[in-house]
């Protein structure tokens, strides 16, 4: 797997998840059932969900930019709101976390990696 090669890949479900796992470690059935509470319990599925409705949202904040009068107040700040989302959208999916999981946000955020192209 590379950087390129990853935007191929389908994502977004925890099945997914569940399924190259068991494929990979051979997983029996109820090791893969408590891969699925793994992954709810550390908030995966809340995660997945959120990048599902963030793109809901960022696709009214567009219809919304489309039908605000040019240059008003308005059309400035939902101009801005829509090139924040589609920063954060088109991110490279190559994110590497550090392997301690701090307590401080700020500290996990100094350790994450993104590699590879944006889509």
């Amino acid at each position: 797997m590379t950087p390129e090669s990853l935007w191929s890949e389908r994502q977004y479900h925890p099945e997914l998840v569940v399924r190259d796992a068991a494929e990979a470690f051979s997983l029996s059935p109820k090791q893969s059932e408590e891969l699925r509470k793994i992954l709810m319990r550390r908030g995966v599925n809340k995660a997945l969900l959120l990048r599902r409705r963030f793109i809901a949202i960022k696709h009214e904040v567009k219809d919304l930019l489309k039908a605000s009068e040019p240059r008003t107040e308005l059309f400035l700040l939902l101009q801005r709101l829509n090139e924040k989302m589609q920063r954060a959208a088109k991110m490279s999916r190559w994110v590497e976390w550090g392997r301690v999981p701090h307590h401080n946000m700020r500290k996990n955020e100094e350790e994450v990696v993104v590699l590879g192209r944006r889509c």
